[in-house]
């Protein structure tokens, strides 16, 4: 027993998460393919692409600042034609992606450092060590 609690621990400590975010200014170059479709495909950070809905609830900033909204209010008041005249342009109501300078978060993934066969070789210690005390006991146990 003692060894499948040390196994269990080992595989629960190699799993991470990791925050995947946007950059505003990316979220702000598909605001017509959001608009149109309700989806985009945009570039994320730490690397790739992530689909992101227009229903989609994010959340922007981190620890106690952090606030949750989702995409469609965030373009809601944001022009559809690039580039989108920089900071200076301003609406009434605002734009609120101009408005934010931090990554938003859209999804988290968990990943794990744990492969196939680091699980089977863990495995295979356990029943090594377990068959190896068995038979050590039913030696001890039965000498003359």
């Amino acid at each position: 027993m003692p060894q499948s609690l040390c196994f269990a621990v080992v595989l629960l400590t190699a799993c991470s998460t990791v925050h995947v975010t946007v950059a505003p200014r990316e979220l702000l170059h598909h605001v017509v393919d959001l608009r149109t479709h309700g989806e985009a495909e945009v570039d994320v950070s730490p690397s790739g692409t992530e689909d992101v809905e227009i229903d989609q609830i994010v959340t922007i900033g981190a620890g106690t600042n952090a606030r949750k909204s989702s995409v469609k209010d965030l373009i809601a008041n944001c022009p559809d034609i690039a580039p989108f005249a920089g900071d200076t342009f301003r609406r009434d109501p605002p734009c609120l992606l101009l408005d934010i300078h931090e990554p938003i978060e859209v999804t988290t993934r968990h990943k794990s450092r744990v492969t196939g066969k680091m699980i089977l070789g863990g495995f295979l210690a356990v029943i090594i060590v377990t068959v190896v005390g068995s038979v050590i006991v039913y030696l001890d146990q039965h000498k003359e």
